[in-house]
C-alpha cells in the first residue's frame, strides 16, 4: 500500500467517530510455493523468520472491520539447481502490506472469531546477493509490481476493556512475485512465483 493512501486512511479511521484499533505485532513470515526461477529449472527458497510489525484496526459498528498491516522479517535465501546442488548465503528483508475487509464471526463474552479478504503487496529490501549454482547467478531481487490476493483469518481475545490479544493467519492463495536479477539476463527480469505467509499475534489497544 501506497504511503499517501495508508495515511489518508489513518485520517479517516481517526476522524470517523467509531472504534480504532493499533497493535504491536509478532509475526512470522514466509514465501511459500514452488518459487522456480522462471526459465530455468531453479528454484529460489525463503527461509522462514520472525519479524516485528503493527497493526491498525477500524471497527464499523461490529459489522465490519477494515484492518491495515505491516511487518518486516529478515530473510535468508538460497538457490536449488536441478540436479539437487544448493547455494546459500543470500540475505533479503521481506516486508508484506496487507489491507482487508474483515467480517466477525462467532463470539463469547471475551472471544471473537474473524475471516475476510484483501490485498498483500510484498515488500523487498536491503536484498544482499550474489548467490550462483550452475549456470545461474542472481545478483538481486526486487518486489512485484502488482499486489496479491489475500485471505486472513483469525481471533480476538479481550484482556480488559481497551486490550487484546489478537492471532491471525494471512495468506495469498494466488501466486505473488519476486523479480530476480542475473548476471545471466542483464536486461531482462526473471520471476520466481511464491504465495506469502504470515503467522502474527498481536496486543492491541482500542481508542
Amino acid at each position: 500500500m501506497k504511503l499517501p493512501l495508508a495515511a489518508a486512511l489513518c485520517v479517516l479511521m481517526a476522524t470517523s467517530g467509531h472504534a480504532v484499533e493499533i497493535g504491536g505485532e509478532f509475526a512470522w513470515v514466509a514465501l511459500t510455493g514452488s518459487d522456480r526461477v522462471h526459465g530455468t529449472n531453479d528454484r529460489l527458497r525463503f527461509a522462514p523468520r520472525p519479524g516485528p510489525g503493527a497493526t491498525l484496526t477500524f471497527f464499523e459498528r461490529r459489522r465490519l472491520w477494515i484492518e491495515v498491516s505491516g511487518a518486516a522479517s529478515f530473510v535468508p535465501a538460497s538457490i536449488r539447481a536441478a540436479d539437487g546442488a544448493r547455494a546459500h548465503g543470500g540475505h533479503a528483508t521481506i516486508g508484506p502490506l496487507t489491507g482487508a475487509v474483515l467480517i466477525p464471526l462467532e463470539a463469547s463474552q471475551r472471544l471473537q472469531f474473524f475471516a475476510g479478504a484483501g490485498i498483500l503487496y510484498i515488500v523487498i529490501r536491503r536484498s544482499a546477493f550474489p548467490i550462483e549454482v550452475a549456470d545461474l547467478r542472481v545478483t538481486r531481487l526486487e518486489q512485484p509490481d502488482h499486489p496479491a490476493v489475500l485471505l486472513e483469518g483469525g481471533a480476538r481475545y479481550r484482556l480488559r476493556k481497551r486490550w487484546a490479544l489478537v492471532t491471525d493467519m494471512k495468506y495469498g492463495p494466488a501466486p505473488s512475485t519476486v523479480e530476480v536479477h542475473t548476471t545471466q539476463s542483464p536486461h531482462k527480469t526473471l520471476q520466481a512465483n511464491v504465495h506469502p505467509l504470515v503467522l502474527g499475534t498481536n496486543l492491541a489497544w482500542r481508542f
